[in-house]
């Protein structure tokens, strides 16, 4: 096991707490060092406990979602947007009556149209994998607005015993650092979630499958699919960025999956949807097997009142059409287009700003994606 950095304020301390399979040697030592006077709290460091959410990569360092050598192949702000943690799940196991997180963001991102509870925050979740079932816990609040460090309580006073726990962690920020506290005299585990034989899903998309602007990290619509699906979901969301790069068919097509979801056409200007959809599947598909589920461009909440924006979709649409054929004529196996159809929302209540999603709009979004994602898995 690698040693641990911890950094919290301006102190940066090397830590070499070492843990078996299915248990995490917890000291006192730890926390006394790491917080002077909080002896009453053990503090476990983010990076010894079970990740769900990450690629199967050994060349990501962190929370990061892609790995350094593709950041440096790609546009810089696709790059900067790959440190970002959304999707990112924290699992262990504990039967404290408390739980507190202590963390630090790489950027300090702050949004006018999304609550700093999804862009930096952090969502808790209760999970029987018995029964595949998952119950929402709490989320991290905090009053500081002008600082990357931050910690917040998640669970008090539950006497329930021992429950396995999901930690969602930010959506359009990166994690510097992380602990889980718990009270002394409570053990705190690493656990798994899924199923580990099966392989993950991947949705590649834009700033709406990164999560804008659900919020609360649980409410982005991939975490929402994973915890229906019970499945373990890559959020390879960009925000503005998920532009079709050839560059992310090749990173994509190297990764175990069970399917690879393409949700990028908002990114996509109308006049480039058919050339670069069918440059990325094809690329795709000429590195991997890979089933591939393409969903068009989602209705907007002012693509009726706005002519420009409604003939944009229109004619993105007819692109997204043609790509369909394209795909089936020359002869390209195991690739699904969803009807634009079928993921119209019944009206315009889903959004922040008539494009970026509430946690009604994830909701929605998800409910229209979930028959297909699940038939394609199972």
């Amino acid at each position: 096991m690698k040693g641990m950095r911890v950094r919290w304020g301006d102190g940066k301390i090397k830590l070499t707490a070492g843990f078996r399979p299915g248990r995490i040697v917890i000291t006192l030592l730890l926390a006394s060092m790491l917080f002077a006077g909080d002896s009453s709290w053990v503090w476990i460091n983010g990076e010894s406990l079970t990740r769900y959410g990450q690629a199967d990569d050994a060349a990501i360092t962190g929370y990061a979602r892609i790995p350094d050598s593709l950041g440096r192949t790609i546009r810089p702000e696709l790059a900067r947007l790959g440190s970002h943690s959304s999707g990112l799940i924290i699992a262990f196991q504990t039967a404290s009556p408390e739980i507190c997180i202590r963390w630090s963001v790489l950027h300090g991102t702050q949004m006018p149209h999304m609550a700093l509870t999804g862009v930096q925050g952090l969502d808790l979740y209760a999970v029987d994998p018995a029964r595949e079932n998952w119950n929402y816990v709490g989320t991290a609040k905090w009053w500081e607005r002008d600082t990357l460090n931050h910690d917040a309580t998640l669970l008090e006073n539950w006497t329930g015993g021992l429950r396995h726990y999901a930690l969602f962690l930010p959506l359009y920020d990166g994690i510097d650092s992380l602990l889980v506290g718990v009270p002394v005299g409570h053990d705190l585990e690493k656990t798994s979630l899924f199923d580990e034989l099966s392989k993950p899903v991947i949705i590649y998309g834009t700033s709406i499958t990164q999560g804008g602007c659900a919020s609360r990290p649980g409410m982005a619509y991939p975490a929402i699919l994973s915890r229906r699906l019970h499945h373990e979901v890559l959020n390879f969301g960009f925000s503005g960025n998920g532009r079709l790069d050839p560059e992310m068919a090749d990173y994509l097509a190297s990764l175990p999956a069970s399917l690879l979801v393409i949700d990028a056409l908002p990114n996509v200007s109308a006049d480039d949807v058919e050339q670069k959809l069918m440059d990325f599947i094809r690329r795709f598909r000429s590195r991997s097997t890979v089933s591939i589920l393409v969903i068009p461009n989602i209705s907007y909440g002012h693509e009726d009142d706005n002519r420009e924006t409604g003939d944009a979709l229109a004619i993105k649409n007819k692109a997204y059409q043609k790509v369909r054929k394209m795909c089936k004529k020359t002869g390209i196996r195991d690739v699904t287009f969803i009807s634009s159809k079928r993921i119209r929302f019944d009206d315009d209540e889903g959004s922040v700003d008539g494009v970026h999603l509430t946690d009604l709009g994830m909701k929605r979004h998800a409910d229209n994606l979930y028959p297909f994602i699940r038939k394609k898995i199972k």
